[in-house]
C-alpha cells in the first residue's frame, strides 16, 4: 500500500490467474523496441499486481461488464 499516496497508471495488458483462495491480475505495459535495421521486439514491463478474493472477483467482473455495456451504448461496440 502506499500511504496515503495514490497511484495511477496506465496498462494495455493484463494477466489473469487464480488459486482456490485470490485472483491476481497482473497489469503491464507492452511496447514494440525497433532498432534501425533490427527486427522489432516486444517488451512487457510489469507496471502493478492486484490480488483479491473470489468474492470481490466476481462483483468486479459484474461492475465492469454493466460499465462496458454503458460504454457501447453511448460509443457503439468495442
Amino acid at each position: 500500500m502506499m500511504d496515503g499516496n495514490k497511484c495511477d497508471v496506465y496498462s494495455n495488458s493484463v494477466i489473469v490467474g487464480s488459486t482456490d483462495f485470490e485472483f491476481s491480475l497482473d497489469f503491464n505495459l507492452e511496447t514494440l523496441v525497433q532498432e534501425q535495421g533490427r527486427e522489432a521486439e516486444r517488451t512487457i514491463e510489469k507496471i502493478v499486481k492486484v490480488r483479491m478474493s473470489p468474492q470481490l472477483a466476481k462483483a468486479f467482473s459484474l461492475l465492469l461488464a454493466e460499465h462496458i455495456k454503458q460504454y457501447e451504448t453511448s460509443h457503439g461496440e468495442i
